[in-house]
Parts: structure tokens; sequence; C-alpha cells
């Protein structure tokens, strides 16, 4: 059963980095979430006041706590586990509006403005709105928290309008997470939720014009591709990428230029990969993931015992802007190792 906390001023509910497994409801008086933002490195502060849920994306999603919960003023909060408070979601449409809202505004901390899930209405499609968060993460390739989401949305809504596409998405996303890794990997490209809807897997649109047609015939083989490289068919990915080469989207042929790359690493064809990035870099020196570039060149030289022009190359993804956190991690160990 849910239970009723009551605590004094300046009571801390949870703090950042607790291990979840519960949402919230302030029933009465008032909560501080502080939490720091990721762009600006800013501490920021959001005031929880009656009748809101807080803590609820970490005790869905099971991950842990993103901002510490600070009580204001003597207040009393209901705790929910995660199963109470999903019995209490599925049979509830105002109470989905609450967690869909609750979802939005901690959404919003990573950084990301994102749409305005629900309104002060109870909408008519709220299973939509549930599925477009998990967009929200993969689009932002935290493939973890999307994968969690649409396994809700399937479980909330098993014979709803987006459940072929929820598992479409699910499949994706966890080849991208086997490819990659959290974070990592091209930006998905999801396309309009409209034209997609109750589609079976790996189903072609059913679309209006011959250019769109064209466009998500590449969208299409781009992520067959992908599949193939998250399945390590690394052979077969490569000649997938080389179709697109074709393609008028010039945005999706740059990334699939860097896929290939990394394909020619994967096969050992290590010369091959240091011309064809070397070729990369003059053309697309401003590419998102250029830091990554360098790094499969300093490992290609690597692994061709050269190791002068490795180290060359990694000591590069060091001094670069955006080079991620695990990009840098992994390049600083295997110049120690060097």
């Amino acid at each position: 059963m849910p239970r009723m906390i009551n605590f004094k001023p300046n009571s801390i509910v949870y703090f950042n980095g607790d291990k979840a497994s519960s949402v919230f409801l302030l029933k009465a008086g008032k909560v501080n979430l502080s939490y720091t933002d990721i762009q600006s490195g800013e501490e920021m502060n959001d005031v929880i006041n009656n009748g809101e849920f807080f803590g609820v994306k970490s005790g869905l999603i099971g991950f842990p706590r993103e901002e510490t919960a600070k009580v204001l003023v003597n207040s009393s909060v209901i705790e929910f586990s995660t199963m109470e408070f999903e019995a209490l979601i599925t049979k509830n449409t105002s109470i989905i509006i609450k967690m869909l809202q609750a979802f939005s505004n901690q959404l919003r901390r990573v950084g990301k403005q994102v749409q305005s899930f629900v309104t002060n209405k109870v909408t008519s499609d709220i299973a939509s709105d549930f599925f477009q968060i998990g967009d929200y993460y993969y689009k932002n390739k935290k493939y973890t928290q999307s994968i969690i989401v649409y396994n809700r949305y399937l479980k909330y809504y098993p014979d709803g309008k987006y459940s072929n596409l929820a598992k479409q998405r699910k499949m994706d996303a966890e080849n991208a997470l086997n490819s990659y890794g959290e974070g990592g990997g091209p930006t998905p490209m999801l396309g309009d939720m409209d034209n997609n809807e109750n589609r079976a897997p790996n189903q072609p649109e059913n679309l209006e014009t011959d250019s769109q047609k064209v466009v998500d015939e590449d969208e299409k083989v781009f992520y067959q591709a992908v599949s193939l490289l998250g399945n390590k068919n690394y052979q077969d990915a490569l000649l997938k990428f080389k179709l697109l080469l074709q393609s008028e989207n010039e945005t999706l042929k740059t990334t699939v230029q860097f896929e290939m790359g990394k394909c020619y690493y994967l096969l050992k064809r290590y010369d091959q990969c240091i011309e064809f990035y070397a070729q990369f870099i003059r053309s697309h020196s401003s590419f998102n993931k250029i830091a990554e570039v360098y790094y499969y060149i300093g490992l290609a030289y690597k692994d061709k015992e050269d190791y002068e022009k490795a180290t060359e190359f990694l000591k590069k993804v060091l001094t670069m802007k955006n080079s991620d956190d695990n990009l840098l991690r992994k390049a600083h160990q295997i110049l120690k190792e060097l």
C-alpha cells in the first residue's frame, strides 16, 4: 500500500544518485528539486507544489535519481512503489496526465526543450503522449531509457495505435545500444509518427510522394545496415552503406561515410580505414563525431603496430572539444597501454 510520510523542513526525501524504486506525490507542503544543468553546469532548482508527482522518471525506469529532493516546509508526501504507481496510472486518466507532466518537466532538465506532452485538459490520445517520451529518449541516443519506455508503452497499451512502431523502435534502439553503447552512433531519424502508425516492424510505409518514398527507402536501408553492424555482420553492413552513397540526403550520406570507415576498421582493413577517414576529415572537418574518426584512425595504426602514429591520433582525440567522456576514457586507456 502507498504510505504517507511526514517531513520537517530541510529533510531530504532522496539524494542525487540514490537508487530509485518509488514515485512520490506531494500531498501538502513544498519540496525543492536541485540538480545540475548538463549544458551550462549551473545549479538549478524546481519547486514541487501540492498535488504534483516527483521522482517519476527515475522511479519508473529504475535509474538513479538525477536530483536531490529537499523539503522546504512541513510536508506530507505519499510514496508509491513502482508497481503501485503503475496500477494507479493504468486506471486513472487524470493521474496519467500528471505523470506525463512530471516526465516532461524532468526531460527538460537534460538540456532539451521537448514538446509539451500534456495540457491542463484530459487529452484524447494519452497513449501517443507516452509513446513520444520513448521517442524523445531514442532521438537523444539514451537507448536504455527509450527501450524501457517503449516496453512500458507496450505493457500499458498492448493494442495501442503505435504498438507495432514501438516494437520496431525498441528493436532499433537495442541494435544501436549493442553497436555503439549508450549515447553512441548516428542520430536516429524517426520520421513522422502519423505516417508510421500501426505498421508491422520492417514493413515499408505507404507514403504519398515519390520523393518521400525515396527518402524513407534510404532510411530503411540505413537502419538495415545499422542492424547488420550491430549483429557484427560487417561486410553486409558495408555493402548496404555503399548503396546509400547515391542518396540525395547529404546529411545521411555524411553519416553513412562515417559508418563505412568504422566497417573498414572492424573488418581489419586498416589501411583502407585510414585512407578513407583521411579523405573524410578533409571533406567533413566539422562533422559532430569527428573526434571518433580520429579515434578509429588511432586504433587502426595501433593494430598495424605503428604506435607513433597511433599515439598522435589518440592524443588528438583528448584535445578535441566534441570528444565525449566515454571516448576520452577509451582513448586515455589505450594511450596508457601503448
